[in-house]
């Protein structure tokens, strides 16, 4: 992270992250209805330009601590910014990256997902040429994670992020 220098490395068991926790003070604040968390951070070196409960903006899942004999605290997942987060009814966010895992799978040059409203999404595809069953196969995708019943427009487009959420934070368009 730039702002705060190293955070965490990866477990030598390939089982997440662990916290610099000489460096670095994690605290997090659960993000209700998700077992993921924001992350509040305090780097114990930077004398210059301290930073104190820094919130970073990311989620995190939080995980047990023994996985390879450290005992340092452990981050299960670090799952990207909440601010890219698709919305759920009821508020819940769900990381940018389940949604990536899957898409990028799809045979396409790029691909963006944006979230209209609750419920609602438009998956914009750049493939090498229209098919039918790649925008079939992306929206089976998007429902996977969405809910059955959430409606996915495709158009085919170039000029792409991957993932944008036009929903408010608090649930509503």
């Amino acid at each position: 992270m730039t702002e705060m220098g190293v955070v965490a490395w990866e477990c030598p068991a390939h089982q997440g992250f662990h916290v610099a926790e000489d460096t670095a003070l994690l605290e997090t604040e659960p993000v209700p209805g998700t077992s993921e968390a924001q992350p509040n951070l305090t780097n114990l070196e930077l004398m210059a330009m301290p930073f104190i409960r820094y919130a970073s903006g990311d989620l995190v899942k939080p995980g047990p601590l023994e996985t390879c004999g450290r005992r340092l605290m452990r981050l299960s997942r670090i799952e990207g910014r909440l601010v890219d987060s698709i919305l759920m009814p009821g508020g819940r966010p769900v990381s940018p990256i389940r949604f990536t895992t899957l898409l990028q799978q799809l045979p396409v040059r790029r691909y963006q997902l944006v979230q209209e409203d609750l419920g609602q999404f438009r998956l914009r595809l750049s493939p090498a040429r229209p098919d039918a069953s790649i925008a079939g196969l992306g929206c089976a995708m998007v429902r996977q994670l969405a809910g059955a019943d959430a409606r996915v427009e495709v158009t085919w487009e170039d000029d792409l992020r991957a993932v944008e959420c036009r929903v408010g934070r608090g649930g509503r368009a």
